[in-house]
Formats: structure tokens, C-alpha cells, sequence
């Protein structure tokens, strides 16, 4: 069967000519492969198939034996298709093959040895160490940065006291304007105030001052 498929696709140069003007013609390579197919009785892709296994065989053998006749070695045993298949010899360019290279000299070899046993010199050997003055240290930069972190939290922990010291200089006043007057909500409010834990009372009495403020200051512009 291999010996008729391949006598088919002989017979057909548009399947393998690569300089045929017909090879370029998908059409008409098509129309081969269904000739060759109708002649061996199976299906064009199963046509193809053993072709292609055919061929890449070929291919490789012949490239092989190329290579074996340029080395001056005997090469393998001869595929049996391999002479019926010879006429694809022309349209395959073997790839460049490897040759033997000749052995470097004594010399050359002495240098490679000592160019590789001379160490290449660290490129700290030509630094130039810097001074102190621009070297910083990690424990400096976080030294400085600690630093700008308490200077923060001491700065809101003054805002706080002074906050806390005018409240609790509002909280006399009204406390005191509660006692020297007798006005009953005054004394009423105060009562509730007494009520309410010290944080509480400041909270409140916060948000009374600032409404109250508001209130005046719209009472006034009207």
C-alpha cells in the first residue's frame, strides 16, 4: 500500500514541487489528493496522513545520510521506502550541519586556565569610603522620626489640657452665675447637670455654650 501511495504522489508534481506554479494552487492539490484517494481506496485525510509519515521518515533519513557522508562515517541501515522515495531528494535543502572542531592549542589553553584562575577584583576595592557626615544610619532616620512622633502627640496633649482647663473655667463661671442668681431654670439645669458624670456635664455644657453663642450672635444681627 505505502509503495503504490508513494507512486501516486510521484506521478503528481503539484504535491511536491515547491517550484511548480501548480504546487501554489490549493485547488489543484486538492484535486490530486481526491485522485489519489478515489486510486487507493480510503479517505483523502487518511491519504495525507501516510504521506506525511512517509515523507518526515524520508526527510530525516535524508538528511542523515548527508550528514554521515560529509563526517566520513557509515551511516544506519537504509530504510526500505528509501530509494523509492529518492525522488524528493531535490526539493529538500539540508540544514547546516555540525563539523568537527579542531582542538585549541596548548597556549590557548594555559591562558583560559589562567584567565579564569585570576579572581576579578571586588568593585569595593575602588570605592571611595564615604565620610560620616553623609552616611545615615537607619537608627538616625528612626531616631528622627520617633522624635517628630512625640513632638506630635505632645503638642495634642497640650491642645487637650488647655481645652479641658477652659471648660472647666466656663463650668466655675456658670456654676458661680448659678448661685448669685435665682432664676429657676438656671437652678433647674443645674440640678440636671448634677445628675450627669463629669464628662457628661462637660459634653453638655459644651454644646450648650455653642448654641447659646449662636443664638446671640443671630439675635444681633437682626
Amino acid at each position: 500500500m505505502e509503495e503504490q501511495l508513494i507512486e501516486a504522489v510521484k506521478e503528481r508534481r503539484e504535491l511536491y514541487d515547491k517550484h511548480s506554479i501548480d504546487f501554489r494552487n490549493k485547488m489543484i492539490r486538492e484535486k490530486a489528493w481526491e485522485d489519489i484517494s478515489k486510486e487507493m481506496g480510503m479517505s483523502t485525510k487518511r491519504c495525507k496522513v501516510r504521506w506525511r509519515s512517509l515523507k518526515d521518515r524520508f526527510t530525516r533519513d535524508y538528511k542523515r545520510k548527508a550528514v554521515s557522508s560529509r563526517a566520513s562515517s557509515p551511516g544506519s541501515r537504509k530504510w526500505k521506502f528509501y530509494d523509492d522515495m529518492k525522488f524528493l531528494g531535490e526539493f529538500i535543502t539540508p540544514k547546516e550541519t555540525w563539523t568537527p572542531k579542531q582542538p585549541k592549542p596548548d597556549s590557548d589553553i594555559e591562558k583560559t586556565v589562567e584567565f579564569i584562575q585570576i579572581p576579578a577584583p571586588s568593585s569595593d576595592a575602588f570605592s571611595i569610603p564615604p565620610s560620616p557626615t553623609d552616611i545615615v544610619s537607619p537608627s538616625s532616620v528612626t531616631s528622627s522620626r520617633r522624635s517628630h512622633s512625640l513632638q506630635q502627640s505632645g503638642d495634642q496633649e497640650k491642645f487637650l489640657e488647655v481645652t479641658v482647663k477652659l471648660i472647666d473655667i466656663l463650668a466655675k463661671q456658670i456654676e458661680r452665675e448659678e448661685k448669685e442668681s435665682g432664676d429657676p431654670f438656671e437652678k433647674f439645669l443645674g440640678s440636671m447637670l448634677k445628675k450627669l458624670d463629669f464628662q457628661q456635664q462637660t459634653s453638655l455644657k459644651m454644646e450648650i455654650l455653642n448654641f447659646a453663642y449662636k443664638r446671640i450672635n443671630e439675635m444681633l444681627d437682626i
